[in-house]
């Protein structure tokens, strides 16, 4: 409680009682009030106490223990205290270690001890420890862990991470458990956060291959050397003693955490395609090779395990087989049937043209090169970049360019040629058509005057032979075919007289179809017989195929 002139009692107690006695004089002198009886002098002022630090007002505060972290003078007994307030302390007091980015100056700490290159004191691994053990306190207040995960998460997810490339194995299995919380953290919304955690931690351990290149191979190095003799630490290969593996105990917990984390991330991301690349991904990295090793430990809960992580790859080949609607099912791990349904799936198009030019430029890699495989390592990356960059968004980041600009520009120039090429062959037929067009109109000019001249021909044979001679239709083509003037053959004209005379000689025509042609008009006395009766039907020559042609001839 506070005295009227702003003291509290840790005032008095921190400055001590000569302080307390120098308080009161001062409190009566402001007040009027002497604080001495009557008479007796007053004691000379003493010197005033100096003002207490702040660092000793705010001992024990969240911000007291940030500030000792940040600074890197935290001691053992400090981090012990910051453990047992965060395990079991108030929650109140969790929340506002978390408020003040409390976990992210502990993963910052984190991920400079995890960088040192020398040699690892004692010290740095229990300090280690130590730091991994609050954040693991911290995950377990749910208010505390949206607090601390509000500001700049990823940043914080990565330098936990990077704890991953620590030799201590205990630490590494607490990191393991931490990121095991976050994959399923939020319905899984802290699985692209680890993923991009561990590609960083390729990263900075050089290992190029994916997000799962350096936490497998270090993996792989921990099992394959644990020694030839269970429990033993006989034949045990150097990074495994490093480990601190020294019971089967810690290397079957490490196990667990370690493929627990692998079913997390199969099963936190959704969608099919983006699990199949992360199952490229796993593979590339030695996956068949640590499952292996796995089932040599014979222990039921890791063999649980890994039955559920082979029955989720089980799962995605039975929908990769129904979205593609294969008649054959693809095995992923069999390089020929994968090639084989890749040939399926480009033939008849231009897509089998680049790939045929893709793998005609693989050939040109030496197999003596020895970047032969880093290459190959390299062409892998740049596809997969290219193809999930719709889903995840690494190829702009890689390449520097945008993917979606590119194909873009690769479609339209594609349209535009096809474009072109269907401009080419509509002006080709236009011109066809073109031609065809004009044979037509001519051969429907020549109808026409065909047409014409045999009009005038039928007119003139309705009119009557009265003409001396009938022109061939190959002459009547190139003559005048305007000539109408002869008159047309009336339906009831009378009937002609009989010709005593020889019939008239009618040259042969080339035109089939008249039967019978009429003679011409003859002299009638007056006592001849009735018109009806002197009209005769007279053969024409040549009418009907007979040889009466050539005797008038």
């Amino acid at each position: 409680m506070a005295s009227a002139d702003g003291y509290t009692a840790d005032d008095f107690i921190a400055y001590g009682s000569d302080s307390v006695e120098n308080g009161l004089a001062a409190s009566a002198s402001a007040n009027g009030v002497s604080a001495e009886p009557a008479g007796v002098p007053l004691p000379q002022p003493k010197r005033a106490a100096r003002p207490r630090p702040p660092e000793q007002k705010t001992a024990g505060a969240p911000q007291w223990y940030i500030k000792k972290i940040q600074d890197k003078t935290a001691s053992r007994k400090q981090m012990a205290d910051l453990q047992a307030l965060l395990q079991g302390g108030d929650a109140d007091w969790v929340r506002q270690f978390a408020e003040l980015h409390g976990m992210a100056v502990l993963a910052q700490r984190l991920h400079q001890l995890s960088r040192r290159s020398s040699p690892r004191s004692q010290e740095d691994t229990h300090a280690e420890f130590e730091v991994v053990r609050c954040i693991t306190f911290i995950l377990n207040h749910r208010s505390a862990t949206r607090l601390a995960l509000a500001h700049h998460p990823q940043d914080t997810v990565t330098r936990i991470t990077s704890a991953l490339s620590i030799p201590h194995l205990p630490t590494r299995r607490l990191v393991l458990d931490i990121l095991i919380f976050l994959v399923y953290w939020n319905d899984g919304a802290g699985c692209e956060m680890v993923v991009r955690g561990l590609e960083a931690l390729s990263e900075d351990n050089d290992e190029p291959g994916g997000c799962y290149a350096f936490w497998f191979t270090s993996l792989h190095a921990l099992l394959a050397g644990r020694g030839k003799m269970l429990g033993s630490p006989v034949g045990a290969s150097p990074d495994f003693r490093r480990a601190g593996a020294a019971s089967e105990a810690h290397l079957t917990e490490y196990l667990m955490s370690n493929i627990l984390l692998m079913n997390g991330i199969m099963q936190a991301v959704d969608d099919l395609e983006v699990r199949l690349h992360h199952r490229s991904l796993m593979e590339s990295s030695g996956l068949y090779a640590i499952l292996e090793l796995a089932r040599s430990f014979n222990i039921p809960g890791i063999d649980k395990q890994l039955e559920l992580f082979q029955q989720t790859l089980d799962d995605d080949q039975q929908n990769l087989d129904e979205s593609m609607s294969l008649d054959n099912p693809c095995d992923l791990r069999n390089i020929d049937e994968v090639f084989s349904t890749l040939r399926e799936r480009t033939q008849d198009s231009k897509a089998q043209d680049y790939l045929l030019s893709a793998l005609q430029h693989l050939l040109y890699i030496r197999q003596d090169d020895p970047a032969f495989a880093a290459r190959f390592q390299l062409i892998d990356t740049l596809v997969a970049d290219l193809v999930m960059d719709a889903k995840l968004g690494a190829g702009e980041k890689r390449l520097g360019l945008s993917v979606e600009r590119i194909v873009a520009q690769l479609d339209a120039a594609q349209k535009a040629s096809r474009y072109e090429d269907e401009l080419a062959a509509t002006r080709g037929a236009m011109v066809q058509l073109r031609v065809e067009n004009e044979d037509l109109g001519d051969r429907l000019a020549c109808a026409e005057a065909l047409v014409g001249v045999l009009q005038a021909e039928v007119a003139r044979l309705h009119a009557g032979p009265s003409e001396p001679s009938v022109k061939s239709p190959a002459k009547a083509l190139g003559a005048n075919s305007n000539s109408n003037s002869a008159t047309p053959l009336k339906e009831n004209r009378p009937p002609l007289a009989r010709q005593p005379s020889t019939p008239t000689s009618v040259p042969r025509l080339n035109f089939r179809g008249f039967a019978s042609w009429w003679s011409g008009p003859a002299a009638q006395p007056d006592d001849s017989p009735t018109p009806a009766a002197s009209t005769r039907r007279v053969s024409v020559p040549g009418a009907f195929g007979d040889d009466s042609m050539a005797s008038n001839g």
